[in-house]
């Protein structure tokens, strides 16, 4: 059993001195190493063991607390006797350990725990993983909702390519999930009002991305959205580092071929793009201030 106590953000367990690669139990979007290494995680060569963590359930209980790109609830797990999650264990260099620590977020721990893998020849096997344990009020809380589609279909697929037990993956397809959500102009007249107002060429976008000027455009499917400049700094970051979003939020669809053509998206990708552009116009300071010259691509019915 995972020892849990209060603690600040970012709680790391120690590595013992000398362990140079350090095993991690990923039941969720890190079972895949060539996704883990397309994200600039660096990943040790060593085969990933299937195995179980027993005693827990996985549970879609952490919620992010101001986050303007909201698709869902996040996984997690908990203790339930009897239950048992299902996933694998991949080796980290330190520095590819450090990187993941960054990317999972402070509300989650990084814990030790005893794992058994799928082989009965192997021992249970000492493996490090990641649970969130308490509610941060800045960062993310602890409360019982439903994965968006895109993330839940990461894990069904994930589990699936590196053959974890047929019943499991299954178990994943029959979980309920927030659907993909359509915009539609024509329910609200006063957000068509503003996306017709007025024409942003792209560079207009990008020259508020450099912090010289003090409001925030972003570009997501031809629409233009004003976003609040007081953001958590790893969103801001990733808002200022790309001239438009759309592509960018379709590639997180991992599930689906990369996307090559703005204009060619998959209807899973579609359909988790638009999620987040209502996502985004949700958001509280947010505003649609208009649209870009090719906006007509991908709104036909305008």
């Amino acid at each position: 059993m995972i020892h849990v106590f209060d603690h600040p953000l970012g709680f790391r367990e120690p590595i013992p001195a000398g362990d140079d690669e350090v095993p991690v139990f990923s039941f969720g979007a890190n079972m895949s190493r060539a996704s883990l290494r397309s994200r600039g995680v660096a990943v040790s060569d060593k085969e990933p063991v299937k195995a179980t963590l027993e005693d827990y359930e996985l549970v879609f209980n952490s919620a992010p607390v101001r986050t303007v790109a909201y698709e869902g609830h996040y996984g997690n797990i908990r203790p339930k006797e009897g239950s048992k999650v299902h996933g694998v264990v991949v080796w980290f260099p330190r520095v590819g350990l450090e990187e993941l620590d960054k990317r999972e977020g402070p509300s989650y721990d990084r814990r030790w725990s005893v794992v058994v893998p799928y082989d009965a020849s192997l021992q249970p096997l000492p493996s490090m993983v990641y649970i969130q344990t308490q509610s941060f009020p800045s960062v993310s809380i602890l409360e019982d909702g439903l994965p968006g589609r895109r993330y839940l279909m990461t894990l069904v697929t994930g589990a699936d390519r590196v053959g974890l037990s047929s019943r499991w993956v299954e178990h994943l397809r029959t979980l309920p999930y927030r659907s993909f959500e359509q915009f539609d102009w024509d329910a609200d007249r006063r957000l068509k009002e503003q996306l017709l107002r007025r024409e942003y060429t792209p560079e207009e976008v990008v020259a508020t991305h450099d912090g010289s000027v003090e409001t925030l455009l972003v570009s997501l499917l031809g629409v233009v959205i004003l976003l609040p400049t007081d953001l958590r700094e790893a969103e801001l970051n990733v808002f200022k580092s790309f001239e438009d979003l759309t592509i960018p939020t379709a590639v997180r669809v991992a599930y689906e071929p990369p996307p090559t053509d703005i204009l060619l998206l998959t209807p899973e990708q579609r359909g988790f793009v638009e999620t987040i552009l209502c996502s985004f116009l949700r958001f509280p300071g947010a505003q649609l201030m208009g649209h870009l010259p090719d906006y007509r691509s991908f709104w036909s019915s305008l």
